[in-house]
């Protein structure tokens, strides 16, 4: 019980509280359009202009297997729209994000066949499938994208760009942080891959609009990011990695201590920067600052804000090769490939005139 509000048991839930602090309304979500969502929890949550509420998480199916769930709630509570379902096996809603645009979900299929809703969504199944879903704020699918390498992937956390492009962590079961740039309309922009073991997988990224930065727990196992080396302590060390619009590393900062630290859920705004996460070593040192732990077993919360105010780089462009044909005349149709993994964006002239992106 809560605010004189009873919370049934193993049910997911939602609670109001004011900018103060003060309780405002809560909801036990038991049944909703007649489905239970028993043995559920909810994941992720975000807010529209409006302030209507969007809850998305997991709940126990009647075959047993977990199944999505994304609730759509007035600013009093009340359920305005409900999607529910899944495949098969068991299916994971692990963050959201919302825009002007749209609400972007992700998290990863166990199966290749999946009814959400009243759409059905069939994607080639390997061992799970990492999926960001882009939904209009009154529930209509506009499209599914997975990102996987060749064995699957499972996303971890979603942000937005001021551009309305999300930005896209999780972990590939080939051992590797991977991050990808999508387009407000689906379009893969790109991927990158960085070697890193942690079967915890639960790391996060935030956006300030334009740059983005990762927080994750790292250890002796990752050798770096791109062109950032990790001197690791050889323990598991709480991290945050900046990268710029292209997904080219920045810079990387870590909290060494003494034994098992983690960086959980990190937020960004303009050209500050929040970690939190917790820390089991008994000393934790951030910069200048020394955090020491409260009592011997056990882990404490930690809460960190750093300040970005360094210019960005761009890759070498002597590390761009163009590719095209060595002999063509006029009218002919010629493919230019640009190989280079930050080649996210190119921009054509043509006798000095922009003629677009492409």
């Amino acid at each position: 019980t809560f605010g004189g509000i009873e919370f049934t048991s193993r049910n997911p839930f939602i609670m109001k509280f004011s900018s103060t602090g003060t309780f405002e309304w809560g909801e036990s979500l038991v049944t909703v359009n007649g489905v239970d969502l028993l043995l559920g929890g909810g994941s992720a949550v975000c807010v529209d202009s409006q302030d209507n509420v969007y809850i998305g998480g997991n709940y126990s199916a009647e075959d047993g297997h977990d199944d999505i769930f994304v609730l759509k709630l007035a600013p009093n509570g009340t359920v305005l729209t409900a999607r529910m379902g899944g495949s098969s096996s068991d299916d994971y809603l692990t963050d959201m994000a919302i825009n002007s645009d749209g609400v972007f979900i992700g998290g990863f299929f166990g199966g290749s066949k999946i009814d959400l809703g009243s759409d059905h969504i069939e994607v080639t199944q390997n061992y799970s499938m990492g999926y960001l879903i882009k939904l209009t704020h009154d529930d209509q699918l506009l499209w599914v994208r997975t990102l996987n390498d060749s064995i699957g992937s499972k996303v971890s956390s979603i942000a937005l760009t001021d551009s309305g492009e999300a930005i896209v962590t999780g972990w590939w079961p080939s051992g590797h942080i991977f991050l990808s740039k999508v387009s407000p309309n689906g379009k893969i922009l790109f991927s990158h891959g960085f070697t890193h073991y942690d079967p915890d997988g639960r790391w996060s990224v935030a956006s300030n609009g334009r740059d983005y930065f990762l927080t994750a727990s790292l250890s002796s196992a990752t050798p770096g990011f791109g062109r950032l080396g990790y001197p690791s302590a050889g323990y598991r060390d709480a991290a945050v990695v900046k990268f710029n619009e292209v997904g080219y590393p920045q810079w990387l900062t870590q909290g060494k201590g003494d034994f098992v630290d983690y960086g959980r859920k990190i937020a960004a705004k303009g050209n500050s920067i929040y970690a939190g996460g917790f820390f089991e070593s008994g000393k934790l040192f951030l910069g200048d600052l020394t955090l020491t732990k409260f009592e011997q077993q056990g882990g404490d919360m930690f809460l960190a804000k750093l300040t970005d105010n360094t210019p960005n780089q761009c890759p070498n462009v002597n590390d761009f090769k163009l590719k095209s044909a060595s002999n063509f005349c006029q009218g002919d149709s010629v493919q230019l490939i640009i190989d280079n993994p930050y080649a996210a964006y190119t921009r054509w002239f043509r006798n000095g005139i922009d003629i677009g992106h492409t």
